[in-house]
């Protein structure tokens, strides 16, 4: 069999099909990249969130902790007094209603932490959800691009071939 003009056809034919395959792999890998990343990233939004909702319950379990230690630190300064002669009136009193009061400063000053804390997961889990939008987008502006280069490619391939032409001389194609 020879090949005469018919070579450079078959050649471009190849490239052109090879060039269509690798622009559908580039489009595959872009679209598959990004949903990846998106999933990745929305598996990390959710690990923020629950991290957000275990630390507000560990600051309810502290808080809750803290006032249990307050109500036997004051039944047992009553029971000091109270075991001393004491009346529960005037400075006895006083230093009760103080324990209390530092009591609840101190469960006021975790529940602010607590909600720092949480709030911070919580705007980590927003910029995990916007991660994982601008990923998923990314990988369709990766994935026209590559259509469009491998496009400009195909034409360019096509563009090059020699198509062999026949004449048609005296009734007989040549």
């Amino acid at each position: 069999m020879a090949f005469g003009m018919e070579a450079p056809l078959i050649l471009g034919i190849v490239s052109a099909s090879m060039a269509a395959v690798g622009t559908g792999v580039a489009v595959a890998g872009a679209l598959s990249q990004g949903k990846a990343a998106s999933e990745a990233a929305k598996a990390q939004a959710k690990l923020s969130e629950l991290q957000a909702e275990a630390e507000l319950r560990r600051g309810d379990q502290e808080e809750a902790e803290l006032r249990r230690r307050t109500r036997l630190l004051i039944g047992q300064q009553r029971a000091g007094y109270s075991a001393a002669g004491v009346r529960l009136e005037g400075t006895p009193l006083l230093v009760m209603a103080q324990t209390l009061t530092d009591s609840e400063k101190d469960i006021l000053n975790l529940n602010k932490e607590t909600d720092a804390k949480a709030l911070a997961y919580r705007f980590g889990a927003a910029t995990y959800e916007t991660a994982a939008s601008a990923a998923r987008t990314a990988s369709y502006w990766s994935a026209g691009a590559s259509l469009l280069t491998g496009g400009s490619q195909i034409a360019g391939t096509v563009s090059n071939m020699k198509f062999p032409v026949k004449t048609v001389q005296s009734g007989v194609v040549v």
